[in-house]
């Protein structure tokens, strides 16, 4: 009798694991938005059973706060949605030798041992254990053989081998229940989700001395879940996000004191900065690479209030993998410049200030660009630079940096004129003293070719004068410095082997 009820009590313990499991449902996914910041927008959508006026899915796990929605057809609606772990039967795909033993069980199977090929163990393949390594294996003659797979080298079967199995999963699961009594309904979810990067590169080759090619691609890296032959985007902009770092309440299984979070430093704000995400979000993945060539066709895209959206189509994204996709190949027109920005130096001494040749381009598409780096080549298709392309609006122009112009030199001096006092006092009632210095600017063009420059000195002090008819600007410090900040900016062109000055004077007040 003892035994008997211990019969039944495992049988009753059998029955109620096998109704604990849940018939998780898919839903796939068909639309996916990325941004730069490692963040993706998704919306899932798919057919599903009801039973008992409910259906059952997984549940969200990088999903940031708030951004959980469900919906399902007109058909029913939506009374509440328990979020728990719980046991299922999911499909398990075969990476590993004991995953194709565990999807042969109830075949014929030869193993053969690892120190000889003719010896070896035919029949049906009762069970498998992979923690334990244990087979379990029917003959010929109706013997039962408990064996360890690890005295096994390799197996074959008769039959066509399944490449995968099903297998018991405890995960999240959302059970959602419903009002009507439908045997089926649509259902759908939105939610923006982390675990998604994208980011932008270009190619910049030229033409002629005005014109050039901008391709653009993207490389996405995904580490959040497998997506086939579904629509991608792209998005180019600074949304905000608020609860950039946090998750839903949905996605955390304890209590959590910290959902909302009052530091500045837990937003994702910042790290749209220049529209530039420099920081990858994983280390190991393969790569699919597909080749920008200057014929292939543009990505549509659509301007989405203060974004933009590029259309890639139809993509596949393998978790832990990046998929690299061609985005977009323009002409764009760019002029040749050079460019000194000399600091306020603080020394009357002559200091060498650097020259930077660089290519200013201009944005005559309907998209902004974005930020990413860039690989300038020549006609030859050989390298001139890799430098950084910078957000440029739609009809804007950024500078890219070539290299440092060391064959279009420039030098800096002042010197003091005189120092007078002044009856303006400080706020200790003390006087200062004003000092005005004359500056001279030396440049000259070593190269073979006209140059066009752009110079720019900054001094502490009001500017009286300046050469050439040189710009001036005033920046007014914050530290409610007694001097400004001055800016004089100037646009000369030196033919091959000229010489230039430029002077300018100005006058600072000084303790």
């Amino acid at each position: 009798m003892k035994q008997t009820s211990i019969i039944l009590l495992a049988v009753l313990c059998f029955v109620l694991t096998c109704s604990s499991q849940k018939n998780v449902q898919v839903l796939q996914p068909v639309r996916l938005s990325i941004f730069k910041n490692g963040t993706y927008f998704i919306k899932k959508s798919a057919p599903v059973d009801l039973s008992d006026k409910a259906f059952t899915i997984k549940a969200p796990v990088n999903t940031l706060m708030g951004s959980y929605w469900l919906a399902t057809g007109k058909e029913t609606t939506i009374q509440s949605i328990v979020i728990k772990q719980d046991t299922s039967r999911v499909l398990h795909i075969c990476t590993s030798v004991d995953d194709y033993l565990k999807a042969s069980i109830n075949k014929q199977i030869t193993l053969l041992r690892s120190y000889s090929t003719t010896d070896k163990l035919t029949g049906l393949l009762l069970d498998f254990n992979a923690d334990s390594h244990l087979i379990k294996v029917k003959t010929q003659d109706n013997k039962i053989v408990i064996a360890s797979s690890t005295n096994f080298n390799e197996f074959a079967i008769a039959e066509d081998i399944k490449n995968n199995f099903l297998a018991d999963s405890i995960a999240p699961l959302s059970t959602i229940n419903v009002q009507s009594s439908a045997a089926s309904t649509i259902a759908s979810s939105l939610s923006l989700e982390k675990g998604i990067q994208w980011y932008p590169s270009y190619l910049f080759t030229i033409i002629n001395d005005k014109e050039a090619v901008l391709q653009m691609k993207a490389t996405i890296i995904n580490g959040n879940e497998n997506f086939y032959n579904t629509d991608v985007d792209i998005i180019i902009g600074n949304p905000e996000m608020f609860y950039g770092t946090e998750l839903d309440p949905v996605c955390v299984r304890f209590l959590n004191v910290d959902i909302f979070p009052v530091s500045d430093n837990n937003q994702l704000n910042y790290s749209f900065a220049n529209n530039l995400s420099t920081n990858g979000a994983y280390s190991t993945f393969s790569t699919e690479a597909a080749r920008a060539d200057t014929d292939a066709a543009d990505k549509t895209g659509d301007k989405l209030e203060d974004l933009f959206v590029y259309k890639l189509g139809k993509v596949n994204l393998e978790k832990q993998a990046s998929v690299i996709v061609p985005v977009m190949s323009t002409t764009v027109r760019y002029e040749d410049i050079y460019t000194v920005d000399i600091p306020v130096s603080g020394t009357t001494d002559a200091i060498d200030a650097e020259v930077h040749h660089k290519y200013k381009v201009t944005n005559n598409t309907e998209a902004p660009f974005t930020t990413g780096s860039v690989l300038v080549i020549n006609q030859n298709e050989l390298p001139i630079a890799q430098s950084q392309l910078k957000y440029t609006p739609v009809k804007g122009a950024q500078e890219i940096n070539i290299s440092k112009a060391i064959d279009v030199p420039a030098k800096s001096e002042e010197t003091v004129v005189k120092t007078e006092k002044t009856i303006k006092r400080n706020n200790n009632n003390g006087f200062y003293d004003k000092t005005t210095y004359n500056g001279v600017i030396a440049l000259q063009n070593l190269q073979n070719k006209k140059v066009k420059i752009i110079v720019k000195k900054a001094v502490y002090g009001f500017v009286a004068e300046a050469s050439l008819k040189g710009k001036i600007r005033m920046i007014k410090d914050s530290n409610n410095s007694v001097n400004p900040t001055s800016i004089t900016e100037w646009e000369i062109e030196l033919d091959p082997g000229q010489k230039m000055e430029l002077t300018y004077v100005y006058s600072a007040l000084e303790n």
